[in-house]
């Protein structure tokens, strides 16, 4: 395997066109430092380390978020949260010399283990570090969840310049630019295809028995190695509520303004354009608010007429609804509160109390006299505009609707008693 440079007189200027990509396809991502630093507080920061508060957790696919990112921090390489992605990596280092003696070479040393496993190297999909490592990417088996750290076994290990990237790991992603010019350079197939694809090699049964961890608990707690392992609680989701009229309204919305802007996208940006408003739609057909025919047949016209051809925009609508698909969208049944007609209720409410009442008096002359008086009527009148400095301050604050990372607050004329302030995250 050989390094792969780049000579750039901005290193690092294109990371955020990485990150969009990797996010278009459903892979989060989140900011890294391109070369060691101090922080906005004097700390010492190492290269490849998070920019963000909770490292890999803070990961996200949100176009918005990404850019608010970059905006900050602009030339941040872009780092992958494996366990969200559905990545299981094998980090290969190839260490330099130290104190005379020659560091571990990762890449050799895991094509020997994959070798006596039988594991053909060739399905996997590797991307060259700038230090001359390498990651090689699986698919993340879906019966457990891949710890991050050593390989066990004792001819498997970090000492031989082999790591795992899993569940609780990150890897950099191929096409980040260092600050020194240096690139994380893929080799071989696009991850983002073969993520997009469905072609993401599953990672090999020899592998896997290497790979997980031993079974220690038994040991650790006195109780017979026979004994079952916990599994962790399962990570589906609970079935959603069908789709209404809204959401059937939200998707027509959604496919009609995405082929005008695909429709209209000039060249050197409409591949990109038909994937990321096919995702979009993906999202609608998966929670069964659009027909998937209907809705890949106008986005390929839109493409079209942008000037892709037939087969381009086949390629580019399918691969984004395929990955759109694996993110439904969840029906505003599920998202909104239901909102309640106080005035219809209290009048149901007030029909059936006169109608019990009546049916339990005897029908006598005295019918009238024993009913409880008419409630009192309900009377509509005009609004009135007054200066909000008359009204009394008010003890409460109502509160209904979120947006994410903003939180909007509807306050009574007049003001509230109590100053306060809040920070959002």
């Amino acid at each position: 395997m050989s390094l792969a440079m780049l000579s750039d007189p901005h290193p690092g200027a294109d990371n955020i066109h990485i990150a969009l990509d990797y996010a278009a396809a459903g892979i989060p991502v989140f900011p890294c430092w391109e070369a060691a630093g101090l922080d906005a507080r004097g700390t010492h920061k190492d290269a490849k380390e998070p920019y963000t508060l909770h490292g890999f957790k803070d990961a996200s696919t949100s176009e918005m978020q990404i850019r608010r990112w970059w905006k900050d921090n602009s030339h941040a390489i872009v780092g992958i949260a494996c366990g969200a992605a559905g990545f299981f990596v094998i980090d290969c280092d190839v260490k330099g010399e130290k104190n005379g003696v020659k560091g571990p070479n990762g890449i050799n040393n895991f094509t020997e283990i994959a070798g006596k496993l039988g594991i053909d190297l060739g399905k996997s999909l590797t991307t060259l570090t700038p230090s001359g490592g390498a990651h090689c990417y699986f698919a993340m088996p879906e019966s457990s969840a891949m710890p991050d750290g050593k390989l066990p076994g004792s001819s498997v290990d970090r000492e031989r310049g082999i790591d795992t990237r899993g569940s609780g790991g990150y890897v950099i992603a191929a096409g980040s630019v260092m600050a020194d010019g240096t690139k994380y350079a893929p080799s071989g197939p696009d991850l983002i295809e073969a993520r997009r694809d469905g072609m993401l090699p599953p990672l090999p049964d020899g592998l896997l028995a290497a790979v997980r961890p031993k079974k220690v608990a038994g040991k650790l707690l006195g109780v017979p190695a026979a004994l079952p392992r916990l599994q962790p609680p399962s990570q589906v989701e609970p079935p959603h509520s069908p789709p209404g009229k809204r959401d059937f309204a939200d998707a027509d919305a959604a496919l009609a303004d995405e082929c005008r802007i695909l429709a209209a996208t000039a060249e050197g940006g409409r591949n990109d354009t038909a994937n990321r408003a096919a995702f979009a739609i993906g999202t609608f057909i998966a929670a069964g608010a659009i027909e998937e025919g209907r809705a890949m047949a106008d986005l390929q016209a839109a493409a079209v007429h942008s000037g892709l051809t037939a087969d381009e925009a086949a390629k580019a609508v399918g691969s984004g609804i395929a990955a759109g698909k694996l993110r439904p969208r969840v029906p505003r049944a599920d998202r909104d509160p239901p909102l309640v007609d106080g005035v219809a209720t209290f009048g149901a409410k007030l029909a059936a109390a006169q109608a019990a009442t009546q049916a339990a008096l005897p029908v006598t002359g005295q019918l009238s006299a024993a009913l409880p008086p008419p409630a009192a009527t309900i009377i509509a009148r005009p609004f009135k505009l007054v200066d909000p400095r008359t009204i009394p301050l008010r003890k409460w604050l109502y509160s209904k609707h979120y947006i994410r990372e903003f939180t909007s607050a509807t306050i009574a004329p007049g003001g509230l008693e109590a100053v306060f302030t809040t920070t959002l995250g």
